[in-house]
């Protein structure tokens, strides 16, 4: 049994261009008793010599690859069942993660969940209640509002076994990429956990908002961001709230078009992903969720 493990998910890197694990090297602070898996989500294997630092340090270390870019919820599931332990960090490969989170997140307990301030150019730009920013004064309530990103995330193993005992599974894995962290939220809420949930010291991170893309890059990021939104309107959503929600959109889409402005979402796809139930990638939403 490990008090800490440890998920750094890699994506087109290598384990030693990874910020997030080069924070966890070079940082003055250490996770006592604890287990790392790297897991590389491809395209392409990487080289498995880049864990030598982690080792030296004392981390347990274990890699595992999916090369065809494995569906979020599920590897986040899979993590947790796979190690036991008191609780849970999930990161991403593109963090400089601060000795005040690693500190904080080595202390966070079996029965909370850890939401960390992400700070993007040192401006606070998560956890948010209402779609705004909070700040370090912020009381949070089980009626809250709350979304956050994936990234620094520390799940309590008893806050685990709730989750898991009420809906199957931890992650909701009818999400693929958007939404598995914000639909984590709506569970927390619908339990009434939100009360559970610590702030605690975070780092900064990559925002991809702020980064010009590629049209190709946009172009998925609507995709997802549209099947996001029509599938938790399915699962989440009243239905009479969902339909007021989708007759809104189609009017906000319409009125864009005569004006010639683009539009966030794909109003065709969130109201094919309703209809189905289901991410354009996912082949195994029968199954509990």
């Amino acid at each position: 049994m490990f008090d800490t493990a440890i998920l750094v998910l890699l994506y087109n890197k290598e384990i030693e261009k990874s910020n997030t694990i080069n924070s966890l090297v070079t940082s003055n602070c250490l996770f006592e008793n604890s287990k790392i898996l790297i897991w590389n989500n491809g395209p392409n294997s990487i080289k498995e010599d880049g864990v030598i630092p982690l080792l030296d340090l004392g981390y347990e270390v274990e890699i595992k690859e999916t090369l065809n870019n494995e569906s979020l919820s599920v590897i986040y599931n899979e993590f947790i069942d796979s190690i036991k332990s008191d609780k849970y960090i999930i990161l991403d490969d593109d963090s400089a993660l601060s000795s005040d989170f690693i500190t904080a997140a080595a202390k966070s307990d079996v029965d909370i969940v850890s939401f960390p301030f992400i700070t993007s150019q040192e401006v606070i730009v998560y956890p948010k209640v209402d779609n705004l920013a909070i700040n370090k004064k912020t009381k949070l309530n089980d009626e809250s509002n709350l979304k956050t990103i994936g990234s620094g995330i520390v799940l309590g193993n008893q806050i685990c076994q709730k989750l898991k005992e009420y809906y199957g599974s931890i992650f909701d894995e009818r999400f693929y990429f958007y939404g598995v962290d914000s639909t984590l939220c709506l569970r927390l809420k619908e339990l009434q956990l939100i009360s559970k949930i610590k702030l605690i010291d975070g780092f900064e991170h990559s925002m991809s908002r702020f980064e010009k893309e590629s049209e190709e890059v946009s172009h998925f990021r609507k995709v997802e961001r549209s099947y996001d939104f029509g599938l938790t309107l399915k699962y989440y959503y009243p239905k009479k709230k969902a339909f007021f929600e989708i007759l809104m959109y189609m009017i906000m889409t319409f009125k864009r078009k005569l004006l010639k402005q683009p539009t966030e979402f794909s109003f065709f796809l969130i109201v094919k992903s309703f209809l189905t139930g289901k991410h354009y990638r996912n082949v195994s939403h029968g199954k509990k969720t």
